[in-house]
Parts: C-alpha cells; sequence; structure tokens
C-alpha cells in the first residue's frame, strides 16, 4: 500500500492504459480521481474500484472543465501527490492527408491537455512541497513510424513538457515520461491477427505489452522508489527500439 493517503489524478482513465493506471493505483491505497470524457467508461472504471475511485466527466481541453475538477479534488482531499496525463486522440495519417482541424484536436488533448492540468495542479504540488507528473508519451515520441503525423509530433512534445517542469520546478516536483510500445488496449482491439503477430514479433519480448505492465511501470514512477528520477523517459516497449 505504498500509495496510502496519496491523491492521484489521471485524464483519460475511462479505458485502456489510463484505466488500468486508476486500479492499480487504487489497489496500493491511492484515492484516484479519474477524468475522461467517456462517462460509460468512467462508470467501469469507478464501479470496480468503488471506494477508492472518483470520476469526473471532463475534457481535457477545457481550462473552466480543468479548473474545476482540480478545486474539487482539493476541497474533497486536501491534496494532490501525483498527476497521469493518459487522455489521448489521433487519426494516424501522414502530413498532406492531415486537414488543419485534425493536427489541432490531436495536439490540443495530448499537449494543450498535458499543460492545462499542470497549470492548475502544480501549484497544489508545490505548495505541498512534494509531487510527481508522469504524462503518457509512446514509442513514438522517440522513433518514427509511417502515417502517424499529428500524433508522434503531440507525443514527442511530451518529452520537452517533462524536461520543463524537472528544470524549473525541481526538486519538489518530479516530471518523468513513460513511453508504452504496442500495448494491448481497446486501440489494437480492431487490428487484424496478423498485424498482432507482427508487432509482437517486432519486440525483444515476442509479445505485445499489457495495461498491467504499463500500470505497474507508472506505480514505479509515481512512487519514491524512483526519487532519482526526473526530466527524462521510461521507455515500455519490449525492446522494439533497440531492433
Amino acid at each position: 500500500m505504498r500509495f496510502q493517503d496519496q491523491v492521484i489524478l489521471i485524464s483519460g482513465g475511462g479505458s485502456g492504459i489510463g484505466q488500468h493506471i486508476a486500479w492499480e493505483l487504487a489497489d496500493e491505497g491511492a484515492q484516484v480521481v479519474v477524468v475522461d470524457i467517456n462517462a460509460e467508461g468512467l462508470s467501469e472504471t469507478e464501479r470496480a474500484r468503488s471506494n477508492r475511485v472518483h470520476v469526473h466527466l471532463c475534457d481535457v481541453r477545457d481550462d473552466d472543465g480543468v479548473r474545476q475538477v482540480v478545486a474539487e479534488t482539493m476541497a474533497q482531499f486536501g491534496r494532490i501527490d501525483g498527476l497521469v496525463h493518459s487522455a489521448y486522440w489521433t487519426d494516424p495519417k501522414p502530413l498532406l492527408e492531415t486537414g488543419p482541424e485534425e493536427f489541432q484536436k490531436t495536439q490540443d488533448v495530448v499537449l494543450k491537455g498535458a499543460y492545462l492540468l499542470a497549470r492548475h495542479i502544480l501549484p497544489v504540488m508545490l505548495q505541498q512541497g512534494r509531487g510527481v507528473i508522469v504524462p503518457i508519451a509512446s514509442v513514438h515520441s522517440v522513433l518514427g513510424f509511417r502515417n502517424f503525423f499529428a500524433y508522434q509530433v503531440a507525443k514527442a512534445g511530451l518529452l520537452g513538457y517533462v524536461r520543463s517542469i524537472a528544470v524549473d520546478y525541481g526538486p519538489a516536483v518530479r516530471a518523468v515520461a513513460l513511453a508504452p510500445g504496442a500495448i494491448d488496449t481497446p486501440a489494437l482491439h480492431d487490428t487484424s491477427e496478423e498485424v498482432r503477430a507482427t508487432l509482437a514479433q517486432g519486440s525483444l519480448a515476442k509479445r505485445i505489452g499489457t495495461a498491467h505492465d504499463v500500470a505497474r511501470a507508472a506505480s514505479f514512477l509515481l512512487s519514491d522508489e524512483s526519487s532519482f528520477m526526473t526530466g527524462t523517459m521510461l521507455l515500455l516497449d519490449g525492446g522494439w527500439s533497440v531492433l
């Protein structure tokens, strides 16, 4: 129960990686505040750990909405010890097929959302004298893949985000990006068995990662066990990037 009495806010916790991180942290004693635009997914996340998960319907692109969630969290718990930004949106295409609105939406959910969450949570963490921010980046942050222009731009931006926060607000606040590779989440469920087999064979681990793999890594980064890590990235890709 290494997160006993701690409060951690997670964006994009209505499904996939964010949802599993919420459950992992709740099982380790945290009070977990989850935001998402997916009402049905939020209900599932809360129902599975109803005593420690508290959900809010909120779009991370909305400054007023984010401000309200942070204010309500402070009113209920009086602290916020960790932030995990897992919300994202993408429509995979190369640059010349990506319209301005599609590009902007990807940047807004990934980068503007990261900014707004930190903008309202950092003052809390600085007043407490401690806090950890963990955005969910991607292997796309450091490697190039075809037809993912807007997504790769946004995920690469999260690396600058953690470096800047670490330099400006450390040592009180740590910031570390978690960069998964191919993970078995709803985003992969519509792909063919052939594609999934190719992804598995493309890693040294010879399998696709699980959301639980990512949740355990996020738990490590949020804990004092990683207290000497900040301004950097943890790559969790089964060895994909070294091949």
